[in-house]
């Protein structure tokens, strides 16, 4: 009990830092459908957006929710045991969402009572109402992403370094970055070159999740 205490006081802090103005909020601050889209800005909308759109899922804006994505539609309005959105909060559909964690009893009743009433829409974008209330934090020195994985070529004269979307292609000799690679969307668990060293492999993705 102490530590669901702690987080709900965690939860209430950030909560109230973002919407305890009124400034940006999607529709009044006692409206289901506002109280909804607070739960979705604080544990979803990092996944689910119209850049990262996990499962091909957009929460930004509330049409593209209820677009659905790759498996198609999330909610079926008034069926609460129909949406497989809340099936996953509730883990009754794997995997469990949101990674990492789970919701409060308290967001999960509200967002089937929110489903039950006909899932009624918010207005206005997610991330415009966080962008408006996290200040902005500006790096004071280099920022170097983790390494995640290293290869050397096959002759000894390159060395690869797989990173957050991105590998880089260093001469082992000078030790400089002679090339990096933008293409990976997650972070590059794996490195490989072909025997002939003319090509070089990388794979990625969330373990257990989707790879590429």
């Amino acid at each position: 009990m102490k530590h669901r205490a702690q987080i709900l006081v965690i939860r209430g802090l950030l909560l109230g830092a973002l919407f305890g103005s009124g400034y940006g909020q999607p529709v009044t601050s006692n409206s289901l459908a506002s109280r909804v889209a607070e739960v979705f800005a604080a544990n979803c909308f990092s996944c689910h957006n119209r850049i990262d759109r996990k499962g091909g899922l957009n929460l930004q804006i509330y049409e593209a929710l209820m677009r659905g994505g790759d498996r198609g539609p999330e909610l079926t309005p008034g069926v609460p045991e129909e949406s497989r959105l809340l099936l996953l909060v509730e883990g009754f559909e794997e995997p469990m969402m949101p990674q990492g964690g789970t919701l409060l009893d308290e967001e999960i009743d509200l967002i089937r009572e929110w489903i039950e009433a006909g899932a009624l829409p918010w207005v206005g974008d997610l991330s415009e109402i966080n962008l408006r209330r996290v200040p902005e934090i500006r790096v004071k020195a280099p920022v170097q992403a983790d390494s995640t994985s290293l290869r050397f070529s096959p002759d000894g004269k390159w060395l690869a370094v797989g990173e957050y979307r991105t590998v880089r292609l260093i001469d082992s000799g000078s030790r400089e970055v002679v090339r990096e690679l933008k293409e990976p969307v997650e972070a590059v668990q794996a490195l490989a070159f072909s025997p002939d060293g003319k090509w070089l492999i990388a794979a990625g993705g969330q373990p257990a999740r989707y790879g590429e």
